[in-house]
C-alpha cells in the first residue's frame, strides 16, 4: 500500500479541471521543497488512502494534518517556497469567507478553459525512491 510510504507533504487536486491544472503548473514552477508531492484524485495513491478526503476541493496533507479549500492553498504555498510565507496573513480573514471565495471559484472552474494541461506532471514527485 502506498500509504505506508507516505510523504510529509502531498497536494491532491482535481486532475480534470483546467483551472486546477494551471494552478499546479504555478506550484511546479515555484516549488523549492523536495518534500512536496503532487497527485490528483484519480491516482492509485489517492484511492488507497486509509481515510477519507473530500474530493470536491483541493486537499493538502502536511505531516499529521489535512487541509482543505483555502487552508490547503495557503499552507501548501507556504511550504512550497519561503517567499510565500507572508501569505499566512490571509488567515486573519475568517475561514468561512475565504472558503466562500474558494467555493465560488470551484463552482465555476469548468468555465475557465486553458490551452495547456498538466497531465505530464500528474504524478510529479509522487512516489518515494
Amino acid at each position: 500500500m502506498y500509504w505506508s510510504n507516505v510523504m510529509k507533504k502531498v497536494l491532491i487536486y482535481d486532475g480534470d479541471c483546467d483551472l486546477c491544472s494551471r494552478f499546479i503548473n504555478l506550484v511546479v514552477k515555484v516549488n523549492k521543497n523536495d518534500d512536496l508531492y503532487i497527485t490528483d484524485f484519480n491516482s492509485e495513491w489517492f484511492k488507497q488512502l486509509p481515510f477519507n478526503i473530500d474530493a470536491e476541493s483541493v486537499s493538502y496533507i502536511s505531516k499529521d494534518k489535512i487541509y482543505n479549500k483555502s487552508n490547503a492553498v495557503i499552507h501548501m504555498l507556504m511550504d512550497a517556497n519561503r517567499l510565500f510565507k507572508p501569505i499566512v496573513i490571509l488567515k486573519i480573514i475568517p475561514k468561512i469567507f475565504r472558503d466562500k471565495l474558494y467555493d465560488r471559484l470551484a463552482n465555476n472552474r469548468y468555465k475557465y478553459k486553458s490551452a495547456c494541461s498538466v497531465k505530464s506532471v500528474k504524478f510529479y514527485r509522487m512516489y518515494l525512491k
